[in-house]
C-alpha cells in the first residue's frame, strides 16, 4: 500500500513552490503581454522599453525559473515553427528588399522565444492555477479603462481627445483620450450619433475583443474551478467591454466558440462524433455567420440611431474583406512560395495586389511563406485543436483554457496571424493539458486506500478524473 500511495504521491507533482516565484512569473507575463500586444510606443524611450521586454523577457524567464524537459508535442511544434521561420528567411534572401525582409522576419522570432520559454518553464509540478490569472486580471483592467470612456462618451461628456502620430508605426495619425487608450475606432466621431469602441490601447477595437474573449472564458473558469469571486469580476467587466467593442468578429468568435462546446460536450456523452455530425455543425455555424453578415448593411441603413451605428455594418466594408482574399489567391498564383515579411508601401510585387495577405491569418501566411507555409501553419494549429477539443470534452480547467484557444483560433481566421503573444501563451497551455498526468488529489489517495483494504483493484489514475473537473491540470 505504501508504494501505492508513493506512486500517487508522486503523479500530484509533489510539493508544489511557494514564495515569490508564482508572482515573480505572473508580472513578467503580465509586463509582455501588455508591451507585445498593445501599442506603447509613444515615446522614443517607450520604444526602447517595448524593444527590451520583448527581446529579454523570455531569456529572463529562462533564467530564473527552473527549464523542464520539453514532451514530444512541444518538441514537434517548436520545430515546425523553427523550420516556418527558416523558410521565411529564406524566402526573404531571395526577395525584392532581402535586408529589410530579413529585419521584419526577425520580429517573428520575439514571440517564438516566448513560446519556447513557456514549454520550458511551465509544470503543473511547480507552477499552481494562478498562471492564467494575468489574462483576466489584464482583461479587468482594460474593461475599466474602456467602460469608464464609454459612459463619458455616451452620455456626451467625451473625455479631452488628441490627433497624434504614431511615429514608429508609419507615422500614422491616431486620435487619442491620453492614459484612457485610443479612440481611433469610433462611430462617427463628433457628431449626433458618435458610438464610442471600446479599444484602450489596442490598435483596433477588435483586438481588443479577441484579448476579452479569452479573459472572459478564463475568468468563468478560474471562478468555477476555485470559486474566486475576484475571477467572475474579472469575466463579467471583460464580457461588458466586449460587447462595448462592437467588433463583429468578437460576436461571430462567441457563437462559433458556444457551438464547438455544444459539440464537445455531445463528444464526452457519446463518445465519438460521427463526421455527419461535424458537417451539420459547420453548416449551420456558416449559414447563421453568412445571415448575420449580410444582414448588418440594413440594419446600419435604415435608421439613423446609436444602436443601428453601433450593431451595423455599411456592406463596403465586407466587400472590402472579400477583396482581400481575391488579392491574396491572385499573389499566390503569381508567387506560391511566398514573398516575405514586405508591407504593401514597400513592395513592388504587390502594388496590384495590395490587400493581399491582410488581416486574415490563413492569408497572411500564404503570402509570406506560400502554400509551404500555410500548410506548416494549419498543421501545427489543428494538431494543438484536436488536443483542445479532447481537453473541452475531458471538463475542468482545461475545458476553459481549450475554449480560450479555440476562440483565439477562428478570431485570427478573420483578424490575427496565428502568431501573437496570447495565442502562444493560450497553445503552450493546451499542449500543457496533454503532456502531463492529471495530478493525484486526497480524495484519489482515500479511494486508493480503500481499494486496498477491501482487496479491490486499484483503477488507472486517469479514471478518477471527476465529470465536474476538480482534478485539473494544476495543482491547486
Amino acid at each position: 500500500m505504501g508504494s501505492v500511495l508513493v506512486v500517487a504521491s508522486r503523479m500530484s507533482g509533489g510539493r508544489r513552490k511557494t514564495g515569490l516565484a508564482e508572482p515573480a512569473f505572473c508580472v513578467g507575463i503580465s509586463i509582455y503581454f501588455l508591451f507585445s500586444m498593445t501599442y506603447l510606443r509613444l515615446t522614443p524611450a517607450l520604444v526602447f522599453v517595448d524593444f527590451g521586454v520583448k527581446l529579454l523577457m523570455p531569456l529572463i524567464l529562462l533564467f530564473f525559473f527552473r527549464n523542464h524537459r520539453l514532451r514530444p508535442v512541444a518538441r514537434t511544434v517548436l520545430v515546425l515553427y523553427g523550420v516556418l521561420v527558416v523558410y521565411t528567411a529564406l524566402i526573404a534572401l531571395a526577395s525584392e528588399a532581402p535586408g529589410l525582409e530579413l529585419l521584419n522576419t526577425v520580429k517573428y522570432v520575439y514571440p517564438l522565444l516566448f513560446l519556447a520559454a513557456l514549454l520550458l518553464i511551465l509544470n503543473p509540478a511547480t507552477f499552481s492555477l494562478r498562471i492564467l490569472s494575468p489574462i483576466p486580471y489584464l482583461g479587468a483592467a482594460f474593461a475599466l479603462q474602456t467602460l469608464v470612456v464609454f459612459v463619458a462618451v455616451q452620455s456626451g461628456h467625451p473625455p479631452p481627445s488628441e490627433m497624434i502620430t504614431l511615429e514608429a508605426y508609419k507615422d500614422m495619425p491616431f486620435r487619442s483620450y491620453g492614459l484612457l487608450g485610443f479612440s481611433q475606432g469610433t462611430i462617427a466621431t463628433g457628431t449626433e450619433l458618435e458610438v464610442y469602441r471600446a479599444q484602450s490601447f489596442f490598435m483596433e477595437p477588435t483586438r481588443l475583443a479577441c484579448f476579452l474573449e479569452s479573459s472572459t472564458i478564463l475568468g468563468v473558469g478560474l471562478y468555477s474551478y476555485q470559486k474566486r469571486k475576484r475571477m467572475l469580476v474579472c469575466a463579467i467587466l471583460s464580457a461588458l467591454s466586449l460587447i462595448a467593442t462592437f467588433s463583429t468578429t468578437g460576436y461571430i468568435v462567441i457563437f462559433t466558440t458556444a457551438i464547438f462546446l455544444v459539440i464537445a460536450m455531445y463528444c464526452r456523452k457519446k463518445g465519438r462524433v460521427s463526421p455527419i455530425v461535424w458537417i451539420l455543425a459547420f453548416a449551420f455555424t456558416a449559414v447563421c455567420v453568412w445571415g448575420y453578415v449580410t444582414s448588418l448593411d440594413a440594419f446600419y441603413t435604415r435608421a439613423d440611431s446609436k444602436v443601428n451605428m453601433a450593431l451595423g455594418k455599411p456592406a463596403w466594408e465586407t466587400l472590402v474583406r472579400i477583396g482581400f482574399v481575391q488579392d491574396s489567391i491572385e499573389l499566390f498564383l503569381e508567387r506560391p512560395l511566398g514573398i516575405g515579411v514586405i508591407s504593401a508601401e514597400d513592395s513592388g510585387v504587390m502594388q496590384n495586389h495590395s490587400g493581399a495577405g491582410d488581416v486574415i491569418a490563413p492569408l497572411v501566411w500564404l503570402k509570406i511563406a506560400g502554400l509551404f507555409g500555410l500548410i506548416l501553419q494549419l498543421v501545427i494549429v489543428i494538431k494543438v485543436l484536436r488536443i483542445a477539443l479532447r481537453r473541452v470534452s475531458t471538463g475542468g480547467i482545461q475545458r476553459y483554457i481549450g475554449l480560450a484557444f479555440f476562440a483565439n483560433v477562428v478570431h485570427h481566421c478573420f483578424a490575427g496571424d496565428w502568431f501573437d503573444t496570447k495565442f502562444f501563451f493560450l497553445l503552450a497551455c493546451v499542449i500543457l493539458t496533454d503532456t502531463f498526468e492529471f495530478p493525484v488529489t486526497e480524495r484519489t489517495k482515500r479511494i486508493v486506500r480503500s481499494n486496498l483494504a477491501l482487496g479491490s483493484p486499484v483503477p488507472s489514475p486517469a479514471s478518477y478524473q471527476s465529470s465536474k473537473g476538480m482534478d485539473g491540470i494544476f495543482k491547486v
